[in-house]
């Protein structure tokens, strides 16, 4: 028997309309063309420049709309991946406040504890003195 798999994701098919371009696509890199072709009509014949640096006036504005329709990243378009990679940019870092543990409370036991530590060693030492004291006066 024949088996095919079909993928069960839907967006990742890629469906051919023209030249092996999804519709999409196609759409975008005509509106590219045809955007390149305004500027550089507009360069050309309304501000009196050389085509070649119309052509090169044109050619950045063609990139973004073409890239928009071509090139995607985590399913977002160039311009959605711009906007929130802006938007992160700008945020303020968040910060959390833990009301579970005070730490006042950690400080002052930890605080505490060291005062008993320092008490018993002048007690330890206060011992020592007072056997040696005792040692001498024996002999």
């Amino acid at each position: 028997m024949l088996s095919i798999e079909i993928s069960q994701d839907i967006e990742e098919i890629k469906d051919d309309f023209f030249l092996g371009f999804s519709f999409r696509e196609t759409m975008y890199f005509g509106a590219s063309m045809i955007s390149i072709l305004i500027v550089i009509t507009l360069c050309t014949f309304i501000g009196n420049l050389n085509i070649m640096i119309s052509t090169w006036i044109g050619m950045p504005i063609a990139f973004v709309i073409c890239a928009n329709g071509f090139f995607s990243r985590d399913k977002m378009t160039v311009i959605e991946f711009m906007k929130k990679k802006l938007l992160i940019l700008f945020l303020k870092p968040l910060k959390y406040i833990s009301t579970e543990n005070d730490t006042t409370g950690f400080i002052e036991t930890k605080n505490n504890a060291t005062e008993r530590k320092r008490r018993r060693k002048e007690k330890q030492i206060g011992s020592i003195q007072i056997s040696k004291k005792n040692n001498s006066t024996d002999l």
